[in-house]
């Protein structure tokens, strides 16, 4: 059962299709994913996994979004929360009016 109260962490989501133009501090434009929207989410672990390959460490972490349901978000876009960029690699059915989203962030270091 979806709980909107639980919606604790700011999420915002951007657009890889539509670009907008910004103006730098030195006067110069530069462009941008487009900012569809901002919301609260529900952020639930999936899992985290963590392993040591050629020497070099690599971490993904996967976490599962709730948010209430819209129609502007896309498998194509991506999600900024945590202060990460997200990938989207799977969004659920819309289940009465909620949708959830898995995300993975991956790092290498």
């Amino acid at each position: 059962m979806y709980n909107p109260g639980r919606n604790k962490v700011k999420v915002a989501f951007y657009s890889r299709k539509e670009l907008e133009e910004v103006k730098l501090i030195t006067g110069e434009y530069a462009q941008k994913n487009k900012l569809i929207c901002t919301d609260w989410a529900e952020i639930l672990k999936t899992r985290g996994r963590d392993y040591l390959e050629y020497r070099k460490d690599e971490t993904e972490i996967t976490y599962t979004i709730r948010i209430r349901y819209r129609k502007d978000i896309d498998i194509l876009d991506y999600v900024e929360f945590y202060g990460k960029r997200w990938e989207i690699t799977f969004i659920s059915p819309p289940i009465n009016r909620y949708m959830e989203l898995v995300v993975v962030w991956q790092s290498l270091s």
